[in-house]
């Protein structure tokens, strides 16, 4: 009887050890998805942002540079909705513990530098493509935070902030066509 007891003691032992680590798997697995959903946040919010830099600062350069009224118009609204936009970022961002880049990534600084040579005509034409492109690719990111962000104030203000995208895009859509057909 002794020896039962001896010899079942380490299976005991091995079986609770197997355990113990299996719940420290999935305990470890559960943190890993967790931190995943908040980076894949992280990495929304800083994009937004810098995307958000570029949209005014583009907004302001059509301001300045634009031949057509309607583009110096849209740069406007560029400059006034994606600064509100950038600001409300900012507040969700502190809020739930995100951080905002201070200067825009690489490819939306690149995007900018691009524009700075560019005047008249050929501005309007080349950031209204732009900014069809842009606002495209906005609406599908923003569309996909909307429905899996794991933070429901991120879920809300990426679906606010689409709404505003779309118009955004059917405005420069117009303006795109206008400004092709006065430079045929």
């Amino acid at each position: 009887m002794k020896k039962q007891v001896y010899f079942l003691l380490p299976v005991l032992f091995l079986m609770g050890s197997c355990m113990a680590f299996a719940q420290d798997t999935e305990m470890q697995d559960s943190k890993a998805m967790k931190k995943d959903k908040a980076s894949k946040s992280q990495e929304f919010i800083e994009t937004a942002a810098s995307g958000g830099m570029m949209e005014v600062q583009l907004g302001q350069m059509a301001m300045e540079k634009a031949s057509s009224e309607a583009v110096k118009e849209f740069g406007q609204t560029m400059v006034d909705d994606h600064g509100k936009a950038n600001e409300e970022l900012k507040t969700l961002a502190s809020s739930n513990g995100f951080t905002i880049p201070e200067s825009m990534m690489d490819k939306h600084q690149k995007k900018v530098d691009k524009f700075s040579d560019l005047e008249g005509e050929e501005f309007d034409q080349e950031y209204m493509k732009a900014m069809v492109k842009d606002h495209k690719k906005d609406v599908s990111e923003f569309e996909k935070a909307a429905k899996n962000a794991e933070n429901t104030e991120v879920q809300a203000w990426a679906q606010k902030t689409v709404d505003v995208l779309k118009q955004h895009l059917q405005m420069a859509e117009d303006i795109q066509q206008s400004v092709q057909a006065s430079a045929n």
